[in-house]
């Protein structure tokens, strides 16, 4: 197993290397320690690197998604067996229209298909429980 505190992102079959993702902005959220940030270039090869993801759809300037992003973290470093990656919606304002309506949304994929749609804030405590 993959220990998250020293990568979120796990690399399948050599598909994808760390910089293809490492070099993207973190747009408004700023850097953070175990979240990718996606955007269209990368979100395909990301869907398809890990059996389990989980991807918050956000803006750094909304207190929600900040939120959220804050116990995504929390979460990742709690060393969750899930990759965790943000798409910022001001840094990707038409690629993002096609998964979500509202923000903050977070999506569970597990073999790069959805199977959990989370629409607004959620306290950490009940993320716990649906990851």
């Amino acid at each position: 197993m993959t220990n998250k505190q020293d990568s979120i992102f796990k690399v399948a079959s050599g598909s994808l290397n760390d910089d293809a993702l490492e070099n993207v902005s973190g747009g408004s959220y700023g850097t953070t320690a175990h979240t990718k940030f996606l955007n269209s270039k990368n979100y395909n090869m990301w869907i398809c690197t890990s059996p389990d993801q989980i991807a918050l759809y956000g803006a750094g300037w909304a207190g929600h998604c900040v939120q959220l992003n804050e116990s995504l973290e929390i979460l990742a470093a709690d060393n969750l067996n899930y990759d965790v990656a943000i798409v910022d919606v001001d840094e990707n304002p038409d690629f993002w229209k096609n998964y979500i309506s509202y923000i903050p949304t977070i999506i569970k994929f597990h073999d790069g298909f959805e199977v959990t749609r989370i629409v607004g804030y959620k306290p950490l405590e009940e993320l716990r429980k649906l990851f």
